[in-house]
């Protein structure tokens, strides 16, 4: 019964350990609606906002969403749902001027 209970106790914490880091990677999220960027998770400046709607105007892009992704002790920006993958670059920049 021991032995059971403890492999139950590590399950448990390696399950909250790998929900955590995984939750824990995305610096912030940033969802574009008719044109609008508004931050539902994490933490941006003001003008990042602002960056992202007018990159949004400058191609068209009424939809999307905009990802600042941990990796390497930096954050990535990622995009995704009617932002082209290829206009990224633009969005990274913005966020490294920042």
């Amino acid at each position: 019964m021991d032995r059971f209970l403890l492999a139950l106790i590590v399950l448990a914490a390696l399950a909250a350990f790998i929900y955590w880091q995984l939750r824990s990677r995305y610096a912030f999220v940033i969802r574009v609606a008719q044109g609008k960027a508004s931050l539902h998770r994490g933490e941006v400046v003001e003008e990042y906002l602002k960056d992202v709607e007018q990159i949004c105007k400058l191609w068209g892009f009424t939809e999307g969403v905009v990802v600042g992704v941990r990796e390497a002790g930096k954050i990535k920006i990622r995009c995704a749902g009617g932002i082209a993958k290829s206009h990224r670059q633009a969005f990274q920049n913005a966020w490294n001027y920042q």
